[in-house]
């Protein structure tokens, strides 16, 4: 088995944020990224 590390997991989760936050519209405060409904 290999072990999910290094950059590439970092990168495919940030994907999955970048593809998130385009389909839900979101709200930024001090310390967090919401989704708003």
């Amino acid at each position: 088995m290999y072990a999910a590390h290094g950059y590439g997991p970092m990168l495919l989760a940030g994907a999955e944020i970048t593809q998130l936050l385009k389909q839900h519209p979101y709200g930024i405060n001090d310390t967090s990224v919401q989704i708003v409904k």
